[in-house]
């Protein structure tokens, strides 16, 4: 097989992918797979927990879309417990960063919110 062949092979290989992840219900497998695979749930259960939360961030007014990243994805995250994996709620990128950035510690997420009230 020479060069030009496997350039061509590899676009050919591209253009399949492509059109095979265009297609919504391929996404939707794909989702579903990821979801179960990272966290034990699937779409369904995703779907639930969204409505359950009238679309909204558990933690702040966010709702799915409002900010960053979330505009193109219009989805929330999938908060769960690192430790036991355990899926918890669905929060906006900022309240998910936020919790991982302070990792997941109660007291120092305390001692951040006596420290922010001590401020006002």
């Amino acid at each position: 097989m020479t060069y030009g062949d496997k350039q061509k092979e590899r676009e050919a290989s591209r253009e399949r992918t492509r059109k095979w992840q265009a297609k919504p219900s391929s996404k939707a497998h794909v989702r579903d797979k990821t979801y179960r695979a990272k966290y034990g749930i699937g779409i369904k259960e995703y779907d639930e927990m969204f409505e359950s939360q009238n679309g909204t961030c558990f933690l702040c007014p966010s709702l799915a879309g409002d900010n960053g990243i979330l505009k193109e994805l219009k989805r929330l995250f999938i908060d769960h417990n690192h430790v036991t994996g355990k899926v918890r709620k669905l929060l906006c990128s900022n309240c998910n960063f936020g919790l991982g950035l302070f990792n997941d510690d109660p007291v120092l997420l305390r001692k951040a919110a006596a420290y922010l009230r001590k401020d006002t």
